[in-house]
C-alpha cells in the first residue's frame, strides 16, 4: 500500500515538474483568434489621422482552472488601455481581438483577450495633413 502511494506521489511530482518546465520554457497554452473590427467607436464619417499601433489585454484567473479569483475578462478595458498608451488617442481603428489562455498546472490556468489596432486622433478637416 505504502508502495503504491510513493508511486504515485512520484508520478504527480513528475507530471508537476514537466508541466513547470514547458509553462517556464515556452508559451504553455491556446490561442485563438477571435475577430477583426473596423472601429471600436462609430465615428460617423469623422477625419482622423492614425498616431500609432497599440496593444491592450484584459485576464482573469481561474484556480485549479474552475474557481475565478480576478474579475472577469473586459474587452472594454482592453481597448481602453490600448488607447490610453498613445498620448492623444482618442479610439482605435482596424482592431484585431484574439483569446489566449495559459495553463499552470495544478494551480490553474489564465484566460487573456488581447486587442492590437490603430490608434487615431479625431481632427477638424483644417488640421488634416497636406496629400
Amino acid at each position: 500500500m505504502l508502495r503504491k502511494f510513493r508511486k504515485s506521489a512520484v508520478n504527480i511530482l513528475i507530471l508537476f515538474l514537466l508541466n513547470c518546465a514547458a509553462n517556464f520554457f515556452g508559451q504553455n497554452g491556446l490561442s485563438r483568434d477571435i475577430g477583426f473590427l473596423p472601429e471600436a467607436t462609430m465615428g460617423r464619417g469623422a477625419e482622423y489621422v492614425a498616431i500609432g499601433n497599440s496593444t491592450g489585454e484584459s485576464s482573469t484567473f481561474f484556480l485549479f482552472g474552475i474557481f475565478p479569483i480576478s474579475d472577469a475578462l473586459n474587452i472594454e478595458y482592453a481597448l481602453s488601455e490600448a488607447v490610453q498608451k498613445i498620448p492623444g488617442g482618442q479610439s482605435i481603428v482596424n482592431v484585431r481581438i484574439w483569446h489566449e489562455t495559459h495553463f499552470y498546472f495544478p494551480i490553474g490556468r489564465v484566460s487573456v483577450v488581447k486587442v492590437e489596432g490603430d490608434v487615431i486622433k479625431y481632427v477638424q478637416p483644417a488640421e488634416l495633413p497636406k496629400k
